[in-house]
């Protein structure tokens, strides 16, 4: 597009202030070319530009828009929205935008990339690797497209490919920062210290904050605290221990700290960390509340009806054989507990997957009185299709166990579609159990956005036990519940109990959880300490942290004595 005269010349020295800093300057001289020449989409495209390099997200979108408006057919200018509103967190904005966009410029790669990261921020992962499908053939030597691919195949639960796609990128690019970054981490998820610790030698000298955090760890899982704590709290922070890296930063120093027997100073790291994660884009579309109103309106349900009508007839449960269903509070045990389990041939643990929420009628839990024989079997097929999606076939001679440990607060749904269900309840002092999820740096949800205080902890844990409660009272559950202190103590004295409750022969294999563990990718906090050898050093962990504690042990107390702990 040809600028009229004296556009070019006003552009030019907008954009040259733009790249010195210079915003100010650069808005006024915007401002001066869209004056000039109102049709022409560039100036306002700019001015987008400017507001988002001053983080003014909403006139960025503004900015945009209206520069499409003048010029639709300009994908960059889309692209450019897509970022914007991504950033913005107005992913349902995007996702409609972005898919109006693509239908005018079907093969644009950064649309197509840019919409699959929208998509995968969405959990809505299945339908971003299509776009990414479409995306590389037409550009294979884009290092952001082979880096995101590789990123979104990690979070499918693909460690391998994952790091396949990061070696391409790498081949591109071999001193990358972020692809480093991300194969090194990934590494060290996997126990593969040093091919990890070799993945960082590559990088040596690179400023990344991520890079230093895989190196902090390392060091860590090699004994070496100190060296940990030196890479992370250097004398004078360096300006890249910014956003998301300063929270991450807080509580792997929380966890040094800690490990160093500094009550004090770790829990002044985990209370930073946590708060800045709750100010953090993801913590802004996490509210715990919508949790607690979900446990609120199960409460209702539960004093309701009582026992339910539907419990006298049960229905055909089906070929496959009904799940057994991990459930607790985070931080109880689960992750190693899962370790335990998948060292016996006959059991899959599917570790942290949604699954439930695919059978979840709507109008839960009231409608689940009106289900007939039909609807009911309709949703146990869309629960072993979500299994299936996790690369496991029902049946087969396997006992699937569905872990996921606040599925203990969907007790209803189980019952209605599993009737014969069984339940592993695991146990943990409720001090300490608080106490470790408040030290977590968890992917942020509605259930762990609770987590960021150790008052909200206390508070979801004394509701998600309290409804249990309820759920015992109303329902024919059968329950196998086990304490992490006795599995630590004793892991064949808990496991053999187990296993029988669960209709199986005893396998010598369950024992070596730490073999089972480092042949997996763990995907929880725990993936660190479950492929140790056990130890006890977590126990009664809370009593370091007393004075922290006091103001939620009226609130726990209650539990402590109905689980049969000392205070």
């Amino acid at each position: 597009m040809q600028a009229p005269g004296g556009i070019a010349d006003i552009l030019g020295r907008a954009q040259r202030a733009a790249l010195a800093g210079r915003l100010g300057e650069a808005e006024t001289l915007f401002r001066q070319a869209a004056r000039a020449a109102p049709r022409d989409p560039r100036p306002i495209s700019a001015l987008g530009d400017v507001a988002m390099a001053r983080g003014e997200i909403d006139k960025a979108v503004e900015g945009y828009r209206a520069a499409l408006k003048l010029a639709p057919g300009v994908a960059e200018i889309g692209v450019n929205l897509l970022a914007a509103l991504r950033r913005g967190e107005r992913l349902a904005e995007a996702e409609t935008a972005g898919r109006a966009l693509l239908r005018r410029h079907p093969r644009h790669v950064p649309l197509l990339g840019n919409l699959a990261l929208v998509l995968a921020d969405l959990g809505r992962l299945e339908e971003a690797r299509k776009l990414y499908e479409r995306a590389l053939p037409l550009r294979p030597d884009s290092v952001d497209l082979l880096t995101n691919f590789g990123n979104l195949l990690r979070d499918l639960g693909d460690p391998e490919a994952a790091l396949a796609w990061f070696d391409r990128a790498l081949a591109l690019k071999p001193r990358q920062p972020e692809v480093l970054y991300l194969k090194a981490t990934l590494l060290e998820r996997l126990s593969r210290l040093e091919e990890a610790e070799a993945v960082l030698e590559a990088g040596s000298g690179l400023k990344h904050p991520g890079m230093a955090l895989t190196a902090a760890r390392l060091a860590a899982r090699r004994g070496d605290r100190a060296r940990a704590i030196a890479l992370l709290e250097p004398e004078r922070p360096g300006p890249h221990w910014q956003g998301d890296w300063c929270y991450a930063r807080h509580f792997d120093l929380g966890q040094l700290y800690d490990a160093e027997g500094d009550a004090a100073r770790a829990f002044e790291h985990f209370a930073e960390g946590n708060r800045l994660q709750g100010l953090s884009a993801t913590g802004r579309r996490a509210p715990k509340e919508a949790f607690l109103a979900g446990i609120d309106r199960l409460e209702r349900w539960v004093e309701a009806v009582g026992r339910p009508d539907w419990l006298a007839s049960p229905l055909p449960e089906g070929p496959e054989a009904a799940p057994a269903f991990l459930v607790g509070f985070p931080r109880s045990g689960t992750t190693l507990l899962d370790q335990f389990l998948s060292g016996h041939p006959a059991i899959t643990v599917l570790e942290e997957k949604a699954l439930l929420a695919e059978a979840r009628p709507r109008d839960y839990p009231d409608s689940l009185a009106t289900l007939d024989a039909g609807r009911i079997e309709e949703l146990r097929q869309r629960y072993w299709d979500a299994v299936r999606k996790e690369g496991v076939e029902p049946g087969a001679g396997r006992l699937i166990v569905d872990k996921l440990p606040l599925n203990l607060v969907e007790v209803p749904l189980i019952q209605r579609l599993f009737p014969s269900a069984r339940f592993i309840l695991a146990l943990r002092h409720p001090c300490d159990c608080v106490l470790s999820c408040f030290m977590q740096q968890f992917r942020l949800n509605t259930a762990m956005a609770n987590f960021l205080t150790l008052e909200g902890a206390a508070t979801l844990y004394d509701r998600a036990f309290g409804l249990w409660r309820r759920y015992e009272a109303a329902f024919p559950l059968q329950v196998q519940a086990l304490r992490y202190e006795d599995l630590i103590a004793d892991p064949e004295a808990v496991a053999r109990p187990l296993v029988a409750f669960l209709g199986l022969d005893w396998h010598a294999g369950l024992l070596d959880h730490v073999k089972t563990a480092r042949g997996r990718r763990i995907d929880t906090p725990s993936y660190r300490q479950v492929t140790e050898p056990l130890h006890g050093r977590a126990k009664g962990r809370w009593r370091r942290y007393e004075s922290q504690m006091a103001a939620v042990l009226p609130l726990l107390r209650p539990w402590i004595e109905a689980f049969g702990y000392d205070e």
